[in-house]
Order: C-alpha cells, then sequence, then structure tokens
C-alpha cells in the first residue's frame, strides 16, 4: 500500500497533501510542535513565494499563534495525480478557523479521486464530529460528484477516507477516542504519538456489537468487534524531547495483539538516538489495517 521506502523511513503515507498552514496549542502533544518550527524558520526565507506562505503563522519564539491559512491552491493535488497514493493531510483540518466550506470542498476532492487513501489525524474531534455527523454533508459532498474518478459509485462514509485522533497520553486518549468512535468511518484509528505517558486504549479497542441482521429482523448473536482499526505509536525527536519508556510501548504493542488490531511502531528512543522503524522484542511492527484491493 505504501512505498517500503518511506515505511522504513518510519512514513505510513506516501505523500503529503497540504492544505492547512498554521495551528493553535491545545494539549501537551503540542510543546514540542515540529510543524510550528518549520514554518517559523520558513517564514524567514529569502524566496518570496515560500515566505508568503508561513509569515504571520507563528510566535516570535516559534509556536503557532493560533492563525490559519488555508491552501485553496492546492486543493486539487489529489486530481492531479493518477497512481494509487497514500495521502496525510497537513496541518489539521478540523481546526476551529478552517471554514466548513473548505473541509466540505477537500471531502469532495477525497471523493473524487477514490483511487487514493487520504489520512485525516487530528487533535479536534469535536469539530471532526459536528462536520461529519451533520446530516447534509454527504449530499454537499456529492453536489459536484456523481462518482469516483475510476466511475465507481459514491458511498458514505468515503471508503477511502480514515479518520484518527491523536492521544499522546491517557487524559487525551480518554477525551478524543469516545467522539472518534461516534463518527463513521471505513477506517478509525489513533496516533501515540509523541508517547508521553502509558496508554490504555482496551476500552476503545472492543465493543460488544451485533454480528448480523437476519431475516426476521433480529441479530444472529453478538460478539466482540474492534473499534479502533489500526493503532501508531512512536516516541518524540528533536531538541527537548521527552522520552517515550519502552515499557508503555511494549504494553500498548500486546494490547493491540490481544485485540487483533494493527500496530504501527513509527520511532523510539534507543541508547538515546531515535530510530525509525526500530525493532521491539525481535520485530519490526510495521502493520497496517486490511482494506480492499482497490484502495
Amino acid at each position: 500500500m505504501v512505498n517500503p521506502e518511506r515505511i522504513a523511513k518510519g512514513m505510513y503515507w506516501d505523500r503529503a497533501w497540504s492544505l492547512v498552514e498554521g495551528c493553535a496549542y491545545v494539549s501537551p502533544g503540542c510543546d514540542n510542535c515540529w510543524s510550528a518550527a518549520q514554518a517559523h524558520m520558513r517564514a524567514g526565507q529569502n524566496n518570496e513565494k515560500i515566505r508568503a506562505r508561513y509569515e504571520g503563522l507563528t510566535t516570535p519564539d516559534g509556536r503557532w499563534n493560533g492563525r490559519i491559512r488555508f491552501l485553496h491552491d492546492n486543493i486539487d493535488l489529489p486530481l492531479r495525480i493518477k497512481k494509487p497514493t497514500v495521502f496525510a493531510i497537513w496541518n489539521d483540518l478540523f481546526h476551529e478557523s478552517v471554514a466548513d466550506i473548505s473541509v466540505i470542498n477537500a471531502l469532495g476532492v477525497m471523493a473524487e479521486a477514490s483511487q487514493h487513501t487520504f489520512l485525516i489525524l487530528t487533535k479536534r474531534p469535536e469539530r471532526m464530529k459536528e462536520i461529519m455527523t451533520y446530516d447534509t454533508v454527504a449530499a454537499d459532498v456529492w453536489l459536484g460528484t456523481s462518482t469516483g474518478i475510476d466511475g465507481s459509485p459514491l458511498v458514505w462514509p468515503l471508503p477511502n477516507v480514515w479518520l484518527g485522533v491523536t492521544a499522546e497520553n491517557q487524559e487525551q486518549a480518554d477525551k478524543r477516542i469516545p467522539l472518534l468512535l461516534q463518527i463513521p468511518a471505513a477506517v478509525r484509528f489513533v496516533s501515540v504519538e509523541p508517547m508521553l505517558s502509558a496508554v490504555n486504549l482496551t476500552q476503545a479497542m472492543y465493543g460488544t456489537n451485533p454480528k448480523g441482521i437476519n431475516w426476521f429482523g433480529f441479530t444472529d448473536g453478538f460478539g466482540y468487534e474492534a473499534l479502533l482499526h489500526w493503532v501508531v505509536c512512536g516516541s518524540e525527536s528533536g531538541p527537548g524531547r521527552r522520552q517515550a519508556d519502552i515499557e508503555w510501548i511494549r504494553n500498548l504493542r500486546d494490547q493491540c495483539i490481544a485485540a487483533n488490531v494493527p500496530f504501527f511502531l513509527k520511532q523510539m528512543e534507543i541508547g538515546g538516538k531515535v530510530v525509525k522503524m526500530p525493532e521491539l522484542d525481535g520485530q519490526v511492527w510495521n502493520q497496517f489495517p486490511e482494506v480492499d484491493d482497490e484502495q
């Protein structure tokens, strides 16, 4: 699905689709935001085009100041790429200052570019839920899009869109994941990165759901079904990084094994150095959810 060379570098996506520049602090996972640091650096570039994209979005000490800039000129990027690609959307599409119509337009592109897979990760699941469960959003998305680019009929939730939340510690997991589980999605995932504490996802991973409805309208039985479809984990990197205890990572991996949820260990500090795609207990954990071949 994703280029193996990129996976080896700890990247579980093929390409970034930059739609939003700028952000705002929401939780401890934002303390050492690499994206803010990069934007702050690029705002001082001599290149006028680069400078215009990033200037005015950060504080003097290199943190997001709360302003955002939606990159309308980049909205059609996936439509210009024919080869099936896994896109990670940057930055937070569900930031409160991103207009509803901009989110809907982006979803329309995702619907039309059905050969691609889109990963939307947010620290703002309240807004994600508000938009993705709003009664008319699906209709709004379809206004100019009757079929996917490959001629496939459109369905909701979009089968090529994966929705995820960041849960850097137990507090944020307890706040964000219950909201994620209320949102219809082909794939739901959690990014425990940067991992700042032990995180227990057991309650979120399991759900007692009907296995099916028979001809008489009754369920054929109840069983355990994973409510989360994927877990990504990684320690913090960069200056001032906060180290993740290997036992936190191991425990999270064990939770995923027990629930039959794919686990992707992106990076981990070993001997004072952050290692991409490290071995944990003799294995590289680069698992992905199973999806239909066409996605």
